[in-house]
């Protein structure tokens, strides 16, 4: 049971990394110690979850990357799953009845494998902003294989919840089960040989093996071998995408999200909306100031579902209308009238949102002025529950939440639609803070709660992090659910009032809490800069365990 939550914050002057795995923390800190930049260090990070944490991240799944110089410029780089060109849509469309409402566990099947984009995404990072040489990124993912990651207890929650559906994968048990049936102890290490001889023929040959040579090679006789969409032609098409990030302000301090097909404009249109009530108004822990978070959360996730693919730009700011000032104003309006808001106020045109899955997170900030917030993931815990077995990764599972049922929607080629959303602050007089989470449908919920602790009550980065979470998500189903932790000083008698008010759809987490339901609350991993002790500061959840920690030269 887990009693409250409370995180650490680490400290360094030389700069700071925080990721939800030991391993890939002491990756990162490595090449900032070696001279390396926060490019650097958040590739070789992100390498290594993918060795430390397979069932969240990995060369099967996806990544986006949000990076802010130190002149102030900022990039996104896009590396979304994308839809293969010889998808089936009807049989792909069946299965999607068939598991849509199911036990989570249900969903697997090489079929619900989207093409993979995140190394192709980390590889043109290196490249571009990077100082190593992808070999020298890729040796420590390449070391954890060989050993293993040290099995921390939230991923073995993870992966009993799974545990049926992992079991009749005989790709999947004989890698991540103990004799391939049950899972490691807390502390534990398993390798998996096959990643790690599939990360040192990217080491040698370089990314385009993965999406030209002889693994891609691999991948499309697995995917005919199982009825999976994926060629080859599908991986010669992949290529990352540079792009500008959605930029917003909240009170003064700048907002940079990841743009579509990522979350970042639910958390700029939350934050547009909130700031249209005081701050002080938001630091309490009443039933009209939950109501009045999870409400603006509401809508910026309906509104994300129906007009994200909104294409008409605001001239002035070069924003999506449905993320400028003025229709926050707008949209303000409805969170006032006082009562749950349902269907009659937010009429809905989107018939898909983003499909579930399991995510990881890395932030970090370098010496030099660099920031980078970085989420990855294969969909749900471990994807599609299949692997190819002598390139040792995980397939994801993002077909789940692909809307096929329409020609116009999801065309082949086009990126599949997450909630990943890093996000990076700067201005008001802070430097620059990198944030961003794993949790599916709470991600963008988490990062904007976090974001108004810190900015409307003035809180630490660790208090933040620790505070208890207000969230608005939608379900795989769409339908919506707030979820609530239930910890001081937000008490128990708020939800009672909330139900009094109207509120059904209510999903309370009581503290003391078994951690299995901790770790589905969603998480934030952050790293800033503390100008009053010229130290780098760096927080990671404690909901999920991992790592924050600064170089030490």
């Amino acid at each position: 049971m887990v009693g409250s939550i409370r995180a650490v914050e680490a400290r360094s002057p030389f700069g700071m990394v925080s990721t939800s795995s030991v391993e890939a923390t002491d990756a990162a800190v490595a090449v900032l110690e070696s001279g390396g930049n926060a490019v650097d260090a958040a590739v070789a990070a992100a390498f290594t979850l993918g060795s430390a944490e397979p069932g969240s991240a990995g060369l099967g799944g996806t990544a986006c990357v949000l990076i802010r110089f130190a002149d102030g410029r900022e990039i996104a780089v896009d590396g979304s799953a994308v839809v293969p060109l010889r998808i089936d849509r009807e049989r792909l469309a069946g299965l999607q009845r068939r598991f849509r409402g199911a036990d989570e566990d249900a969903t697997s099947g090489y079929e619900f494998a989207a093409v993979p984009a995140a190394l192709a995404s980390l590889a043109y990072c290196a490249e571009r902003y990077g100082t190593r040489t992808l070999a020298d990124l890729l040796a420590p993912a390449i070391a954890v294989a060989e050993t293993g990651a040290a099995a921390a207890e939230p991923t073995l929650w993870q992966m009993r919840k799974y545990l049926g559906v992992i079991r009749s994968s005989e790709s999947l048990r004989s890698v991540v089960l103990v004799g391939g049936e049950r899972p490691p102890e807390v502390g534990q290490r398993m390798g998996n040989a096959a990643l790690a001889r599939t990360l040192r023929q990217l080491a040698a040959r370089g990314a385009a093996d993965f999406y030209h040579g002889e693994i891609a090679a691999r991948i499309e006789r697995e995917m005919i071998r199982n009825g999976g969409f994926i060629r080859r032609s599908d991986l010669a098409l992949v290529k990352a995408r540079e792009t500008e990030p959605l930029r917003g302000t909240y009170r003064g301090v700048t907002i940079a999200a990841f743009p579509p097909p990522g979350g970042g404009g639910i958390v700029i249109e939350a934050l547009n909306i909130l700031e249209r009530f005081p701050g002080e108004s938001l630091a309490g822990v009443g039933p009209e100031c939950v109501r009045t978070i999870a409400e603006a959360l509401h809508v910026a996730y309906e509104d994300n579902l129906t007009l994200r693919d909104d294409r008409a730009i605001d001239e002035r700011g070069g924003a999506p209308r449905y993320l400028t000032k003025e229709f926050a104003a707008q949209r303000a309006d409805l969170v006032r009238l006082g009562h749950p808001l349902g269907p009659e106020d937010l009429p809905r045109s989107g018939t898909f949102g983003a499909p579930a899955g399991g995510t990881t997170h890395a932030a970090v900030a370098d010496r030099f002025g660099t920031v980078v917030s970085l989420t990855q993931s294969i969909g749900r815990f471990f994807g599609a529950k299949v692997l190819t077995p002598e390139l040792g990764f995980s397939y994801n599972s993002l077909l789940e939440g692909c809307d096929v049922e329409s020609p116009r929607r999801a065309p082949p080629l086009s990126r599949i639609a997450t909630y990943m959303t890093p996000v990076i602050l700067a201005g008001g007089g802070r430097s620059a803070v990198a944030l961003g989470g794993a949790g599916s449908g709470k991600i963008p919920s988490a990062v904007v709660v976090t974001i108004s602790d810190v900015i409307d009550r003035g809180m630490t980065l660790g208090d933040a992090v620790s505070a208890p979470r207000v969230l608005w998500s939608l379900r795989p189903d769409l339908s919506g659910e707030l979820y609530l932790e239930v910890m001081p000083p937000l008490g128990g008698e708020v939800v009672e009032r909330l139900k009094l008010l109207g509120y059904g759809n209510i999903r309370a987490l009581e503290y003391p809490a078994p951690l299995r339901l901790v770790v589905a609350g969603g998480t934030v991993n952050v790293v800033g800069f503390d100008p009053a002790t010229g130290d780098f500061v760096g927080v990671a959840d404690p909901r999920r365990g991992g790592l924050a920690r600064g170089p030490g030269r």
